[in-house]
C-alpha cells in the first residue's frame, strides 16, 4: 500500500515550477495549502507582486495644449492616451489620419467624420512627423 503524498514547494522562485513530494502526516489531514513552507512560499510571492505592481505603475499622460486637443480627447473613450505618442514617432499626416479611420471604421470609435481632420491636424502639429518633402 501506498503512504499517501502531498506536494510542497521547493523553493521561493516567482515561478513555482519545481516540486518535492513528501509524505502526508500520519493520521492528519492534508491541507489543500501545504505546510508552514508553502505557507512562506505564497505569502512571500503575494508581497514580491505586490511590490512589483506598485513600481510598475503608469505615469498620466496629458495632451499637449493646442486647437484641437478637446476633439481629440475623444481617444480616450476606447483607449489610453499612451497610443498617441508611442504611435507620434513614425506617423504623419497621411497616417494620423488613416489611423482615426481606421479607429471609426474597423473598431467603432464614437468620432463624427467631421472631427477627423480636425484631430489629424491637431495630433501631426504636436506629436506627428513633419511633412516629406
Amino acid at each position: 500500500m501506498k503512504t499517501p503524498m502531498r506536494t510542497v514547494a521547493a523553493g521561493l522562485a516567482p515561478t513555482v515550477a519545481h516540486c518535492v513530494r513528501l509524505p502526508a502526516p500520519r493520521g492528519g489531514r492534508v491541507s489543500p495549502w501545504g505546510g508552514p513552507a508553502v505557507k512562506l512560499a505564497l505569502a512571500l510571492a503575494l508581497a514580491a507582486t505586490a511590490a512589483t505592481a506598485a513600481t510598475a505603475q503608469e505615469s498620466i499622460v496629458v495632451l499637449k495644449e493646442g486647437p484641437g486637443k478637446d476633439k481629440a480627447m475623444q481617444c480616450i473613450a476606447c483607449h489610453s492616451l499612451d497610443y498617441i505618442q508611442m504611435n507620434s514617432h513614425f506617423l504623419d499626416k497621411a497616417g494620423w489620419t488613416a489611423s482615426i479611420n481606421k479607429m471609426i471604421n474597423v473598431f467603432g470609435a464614437p468620432i463624427p467624420k467631421e472631427d477627423v481632420e480636425i484631430i489629424a491636424n491637431y495630433l501631426v502639429q504636436n506629436y506627428g512627423q513633419p511633412a516629406a518633402k
